[in-house]
């Protein structure tokens, strides 16, 4: 069963500093606020990040092209960490952790 990460704390307890992988894509959210990674057609994904209330906030520019500010929900089920868009009423995405 998924566990809801709703803190900063548990955030960087149990998803901040690993390897994000989905397909070819891979990222590292780092506990420092910055995102880095490469997207599934092998091009940069680069941001930041922050917490606020109950919701992974992130800005990034993915294969150049600069994405929304987006609050996300976090849940984290094993090594399988799901992000949900627009306060978890969007599309999810999930990755796995290595």
């Amino acid at each position: 069963m998924a566990e809801k990460i709703s803190t900063k704390q548990a955030f960087l307890e149990k998803i901040a500093g690993r390897k994000h992988v989905n397909g070819s894509a891979w990222v590292i959210v780092s506990a420092d606020g910055t995102v880095e990674g490469v997207g599934p057609k092998g091009g940069p994904i680069s941001g930041d990040w922050s917490w606020e209330g109950d919701f992974y906030c992130r800005t990034i520019v993915f294969d150049g092209e600069p994405m929304l500010k987006d609050y996300q929900a976090v849940s984290l089920d094993g090594n399988t960490v799901t992000y949900t868009r627009d306060k978890g009423t969007g599309v999810s995405l999930s990755w796995t952790l290595s």
